[in-house]
């Protein structure tokens, strides 16, 4: 009986540390952010979503929800100043893409900078969320 209680509070204790290490890791997705890029390679930095970077990771991700041009729009991290702190990576309706190139610090709170492609001539309707890592 005793055995059967240690096993089963071990398990228990298992569960919920995966499950606190999968919130930690699905917390770190922006809200949905939905812009209109203007065409030519124009770009949009939006403060209005800012996500904290938790790890220290150099990876930093964009996932599109929507994008109404073929041609890819893309992102990149940017911090409070406006001042880069990642590559661009596209951005593509059901996909989720990264660059490994993130000089975020952990603890700070990071933005997002979309453009549309240089060669798209018409103005682009985008929706994506980050990921800092």
């Amino acid at each position: 009986m005793q055995r059967t209680k240690k096993l089963a509070l071990s398990g228990g204790l298992a569960c919920m540390m995966m499950l606190a290490l999968s919130c930690s890791v699905f917390a770190s997705w922006s809200s949905s952010i939905a812009v209109s890029l203007p065409p030519w390679g124009a770009t949009v930095d939006n403060y209005s979503v800012g996500v904290m970077k938790s790890s220290d990771s150099i990876s930093f991700g964009a996932y599109g929800v929507k994008e109404t041009n073929s041609l890819d729009p893309h992102a990149m991290l940017i911090n409070s100043n406006g001042e880069s702190r990642s590559a661009w990576t596209a951005i593509r309706q059901g996909q989720t893409i990264t660059t490994s190139s993130n000089s975020g610090l952990i603890g700070y709170t990071y933005y997002s900078r979309a453009g549309s492609n240089r060669v798209e001539p018409n103005q682009t309707q985008v929706q994506y969320q980050f990921n800092p890592y």
